[in-house]
Order: C-alpha cells, then sequence, then structure tokens
C-alpha cells in the first residue's frame, strides 16, 4: 500500500516545512501575530526564494528590513521562542 506523500508527489521536506508553517502560524496568533509568506506570483519569490514576514494588524514586525519577506523559517521559529 502506498502512501498518500507518494502518490501525490509531495515529498516529505514539503510535508515537513507546511507543519512548521501551521505551527508557527499558530503560536503566532495566541500572541496576537500573523505571519505572511511571499505571494507565489512575486518577483521576490523568483530572486530570494520564499520568505516570511511577522505582522501586528496591518504593521510588520520583523521580516521587512532591506526588502519585504526577507525571513527565513528558522527565523520565524527563533522569533517566537524570544517572545515566550
Amino acid at each position: 500500500m502506498h502512501s498518500n506523500k507518494l502518490s501525490t508527489g509531495i515529498s516529505s521536506t514539503t510535508v515537513t516545512v507546511r507543519s512548521r508553517e501551521r505551527s508557527a502560524r499558530r503560536q503566532l496568533s495566541h500572541l496576537g501575530f500573523r505571519l505572511e509568506k511571499t505571494p507565489a506570483r512575486s518577483w521576490l519569490r523568483e530572486h530570494f526564494g520564499p520568505g516570511y514576514q511577522i505582522l501586528k494588524g496591518n504593521t510588520v514586525v520583523d521580516g521587512c528590513l532591506s526588502r519585504e519577506y526577507e525571513m527565513t523559517l528558522e527565523a520565524v521559529e527563533t522569533w517566537i521562542a524570544d517572545q515566550a
């Protein structure tokens, strides 16, 4: 019997990243923040890959120092850990 991941062509790495993103979104929500990822059709993703920024309301709190969506997922997780 084949696992669902193999039949859909989704790698285990992709599943891990998605679960980490969900976890980060949930934790940020509890803290009153939200996580945004580089839009799929953004020119930024083409040059820099996917990135993240943390917002409170409509104000960017982190991830936009020199360009939008400059945080990595690891940086987001570190930011969350520093808030606790």
